[in-house]
């Protein structure tokens, strides 16, 4: 496990990199928002999370992954994602498509997270003139690393809108219900918090103005 210091201590990087890679995000020094987030909980939790050297997405972070590539950048699709079509993942079949698609986002094509409901949810938001606006014109994937309170800190921005001059981090849930997504997804998982840092990080560096997230 990596020592927090060994992270967050000088010298500061304060710099924009788009569409870095994500092993290479990984590997980058800093607090993220996500590990500050979990630090709200317990720094127990933090210390978990920034911990974390053998990270492996979980169903939900793939759903995700692959829902933030077609909205954003359905181009790289068939680079970035592949779709199991064969029910459970296990058995011979299993092991040699993983292998064929290595590196890649693999979804089942039914379930919960499974690549039917992305396309459904994808399909929904677009219906929105004011989502169209937005992913009209920008850049994906873009990482910011900056210092906060004298410590080495990063962010990964989904989308920097160039049409809107905001920020956007799209989620998903299985119940849309206002008071059901403000209670058990935006506080149970900090959204505010870390939007709210990678707002002020990326006004910081690049002293462009994000009118919203």
């Amino acid at each position: 496990m990596r020592s927090i210091c060994e992270i967050t201590t000088p010298p500061f990087r304060e710099q924009i990199v788009e569409r870095m890679p994500f092993h290479a995000y990984l590997g980058t020094r800093g607090l993220s928002g996500s590990v500050i987030a979990k630090g709200c909980k317990s720094m127990l939790a933090a210390q978990h999370a920034y911990g974390d050297d053998d990270y492996q997405p979980t169903d939900a972070q793939t759903f995700g992954s692959v829902a933030h590539c077609l909205l954003f950048e359905p181009d790289t699709f068939n680079d970035s994602v592949a779709v199991w079509h064969g029910g459970r993942r296990y058995g011979k079949q299993w092991d040699e498509f993983n292998e064929e698609h290595e590196g890649k986002h693999i979804i089942p094509a039914e379930g919960k997270f499974g690549f039917k409901n992305v396309t459904g949810g994808i399909y929904a938001a677009l219906s929105s003139s004011e989502v169209q606006r937005i992913v009209r014109s920008g850049v994906g994937e873009v990482s910011v690393f900056t210092q906060e309170a004298g410590m080495q800190c990063k962010g990964r921005i989904d989308w920097v809108s160039s049409t809107d001059h905001c920020i956007a981090d799209p989620k998903f849930t299985t119940n849309a219900e206002a008071r059901a997504f403000w209670s058990n997804s935006y506080n149970r998982f900090r959204y505010g918090l870390k939007m709210g840092l990678y707002r002020r990080w990326f006004q910081r560096v690049t002293g462009r103005e994000i009118k919203y997230v």
